[in-house]
């Protein structure tokens, strides 16, 4: 229980306060509103993990280390560019550079999330357990899908992949039961052991063309799964990287017509 006084829904910090500790509000679900003030130094990980009714992070103008900029619902820390916390209501900034560790841990509130453009990197379970997750994009800058990045986002319907993204590493959607297909853009080259682990409802994986590594486990227990789709003539490419009992859902794909010259 966070040793701040929370009144009507808002956190009361009083100027002066230095540090705001590791999980300071963690499953504070009275918790609307705060305020961070210019004092505040440190700001612990996973200080909002569990605020359910957390709408709106303010950070004050004139903090030396922190910033809520463009009205964001976040804090970020101002030198790095890394989204520290967010919140149901948080819009990422074309500024931010990383999605700290855990930054939207267990916010079961967050249904979409449009990651720009810019972000470099996804920390580790950065919005795992969040639950009412439907929707998400992810850019091309985002060089791999972190570890169990989307783990236990259960209502996850509509996942978008940019071309770009290389990798998807392990647990990034484990648990994810909601999930019903998936398409690997051009240019996807590895999914690591149990990415998918526990996707329960899906049906349907489409791959591009020349990926390097799909581990043996990187699809266990989707127990829905139908059909893989791989580019034309690239069937034997695939069973030679996936494991044998997925070999009977391999389709390949009509090959893509090249336009006539006129």
């Amino acid at each position: 229980m966070a040793k701040f006084e929370i009144k009507d829904g808002v956190a009361i910090i009083p100027e002066g306060t230095r540090l705001i500790n590791y999980e300071e509000f963690k499953d504070c679900t009275e918790l609307k509103s705060i305020t961070i003030p210019q004092s505040v130094a440190i700001i612990g990980f996973c200080a909002f993990k569990g605020c359910s009714g957390l709408t709106r992070i303010v950070v004050e103008d004139g903090n030396p280390f922190y910033d809520s900029r463009d009205d964001c619902n976040a804090v970020i820390q101002s030198d790095t560019n890394i989204l520290y916390s967010g919140c149901q209501a948080t819009t990422i900034p074309a500024s931010v550079e990383r999605i700290q560790n855990e930054a939207f841990q267990d916010c079961t509130t967050l249904t979409s999330i449009d990651i720009p453009e810019g972000v470099e990197s996804i920390g580790v379970r950065a919005f795992a357990g969040c639950t009412g997750l439907q929707r998400v994009t992810i850019p091309a800058s985002v060089a791999a899908i972190g570890s169990a990045n989307f783990q236990g986002c259960t209502a996850l319907t509509d996942v978008t992949i940019a071309e770009g993204v290389k990798e998807i590493r392990r647990e990034a959607f484990q648990d994810c039961t909601a999930l019903k297909s998936i398409v690997l853009p051009k240019g996807m080259k590895r999914v690591d052991a149990v990415a998918f682990k526990g996707a329960i409802s899906l049906e349907t994986i489409t791959l591009p063309t020349g990926m390097t590594k799909i581990d043996s486990e990187a699809f266990y227990r989707c127990t829905a799964l139908k059909t893989i789709y791989v580019p034309a003539k690239k069937a034997d490419y695939y069973k030679q990287r996936l494991p044998e009992e997925l070999h009977q859902f391999i389709v390949e794909m009509e090959p893509v017509k090249k336009a006539k010259k006129k």
